[in-house]
């Protein structure tokens, strides 16, 4: 009976504690527009030429909590990563390709997400945010600097394609095709909220 009450007592306590935060704080939860909200890929050759691209977010928001960002969780959609900068027969073959298993693999791996860790405010609005990425159900730590203004916030991911393994194939020249890729791609993000 007495442990009973005890419980009964802690819960009430603890419901109080948290109504009195909530009250307290100013935290709260921005949606990104994934309509509006950009996201630009750029993968480089080790000698000569670069591609770029879009690529869609799926999902995702923002945590503020007195005016900072203190958290967030984003979903990208891997179906809709599409190449900008070729056109006719060439767009459709790289686009094909970077679809296929020998990168993202977007029909056995739709979906990409970024979770915010850790976040450490710098200045001039401009925050250090470490997450977990996942591409291809790879989870590797990824850290960027991200600036955020009333409704926005920017930043540039650099990735490391073998953490997530994404290999380039191509028959008997795999790994000097491989080997002609950087190893590291860009993702240049913009987000409205």
């Amino acid at each position: 009976m007495a442990n009973q009450f005890y419980k009964m007592k802690k819960s009430i306590l603890l419901a109080f504690i948290s109504v009195v935060y909530l009250s307290f704080s100013s935290a709260e939860i921005k949606n990104i527009d994934t309509k509006k909200s950009t996201i630009q890929w750029k993968g480089s050759k080790v000698i000569g030429s670069s591609h770029i691209g879009a690529i869609q977010l799926k999902s995702g928001y923002f945590l503020f909590e007195n005016n900072r960002i203190t958290g967030g969780d984003f979903a990208i959609d891997m179906n809709t990563i599409n190449c900008t900068d070729l056109k006719n027969k060439k767009k459709v073959k790289l686009e094909k390709h970077l679809k296929a298993v020998s990168f993202f693999g977007v029909k056995k791996h739709p979906t990409a997400t970024f979770k915010i860790a850790t976040i450490v405010p710098l200045q001039n609005n401009t925050y250090k945010v470490t997450g977990n990425l996942t591409i291809k159900k790879h989870t590797n730590i990824n850290t960027f600097i991200l600036t955020v203004s009333a409704h926005t916030a920017t930043g540039k991911m650099t990735i490391k394609r073998d953490e997530f393994d994404i290999k380039y194939s191509s028959g008997f020249f795999a790994a000097i095709g491989n080997k002609a890729i950087s190893n590291t791609f860009t993702l240049n993000i913009h987000l409205i909220f």
